[in-house]
């Protein structure tokens, strides 16, 4: 079956998905957020347990989240064109943006997909994944950084309103990179339920 040619992209379109971008951004260092800013901070009122289990349900799932969107970024920032489907927007559809390139290796990336993109055989067979998170939300923020930059001058050229709103996002991803740093490193793995779920 022949492909429906790729539909150009528009500037109105492009300066729409630029904060969608920004939105992928700030959650690849969910998991930071989550680890160092708000799980030290939840108190248990009674069942421990119920507690414990509670937590460990939502660390998974800010886990996974966070994969995702490492996942979600990485692609963003592809040199390739091939493959390409009909509502994809990569970092070269920005006119003169010229870092692009992953941040994460192939098997790094291919491992990621099998695992956290798919439901396979890979944990039952091999065991459980400990994540690179620590370098990996690094990696994103640094490779996020110039993006920003660009969105700001030249991309948003005399739009204060959205240039600043980009800049916002740019002091996020620096703080975090920079928090990340100077911080102990994230060596991360699913958390075993108190129901034996083997999630």
């Amino acid at each position: 079956m022949k492909k429906t040619p790729i539909k150009p992209i528009t500037r109105e379109e492009l300066e729409r998905v630029a904060f969608d971008i920004c939105y992928v951004i700030m959650q690849s260092a969910s998991y930071y957020t989550w680890e160092f800013f708000i799980k030290t901070q939840l108190r248990f009122n009674g069942n421990e347990n119920l507690f414990e289990g509670n937590r460990a349900i939502l660390s998974n799932s800010i886990l996974e989240a966070s994969l995702l969107f490492i996942r979600k970024l990485n692609s963003f920032f592809t040199k390739s064109k091939l493959n390409r489907e009909q509502d994809d927007v990569y970092a070269f559809d920005f006119p003169g943006f010229m870092n692009y390139g992953w941040f994460l290796s192939k098997p790094e990336m291919d491992e990621l997909s099998i695992r956290v993109g798919h439901i396979t055989l890979r944990e039952a067979r091999l065991g459980k994944k400990k994540w690179e998170l620590h370098d990996w939300i690094l990696k994103a923020m640094n490779k996020s950084i110039p993006f920003l930059d660009y969105l700001i001058e030249p991309f948003f050229d005399g739009k204060p309103e959205l240039q600043e709103r980009v800049k916002q996002h740019r002091q996020y991803a620096l703080t975090t990179a920079k928090l990340i740093q100077t911080g102990k490193p994230i060596l991360e793995q699913k958390v075993q339920l108190q129901t034996e779920s083997g999630l």
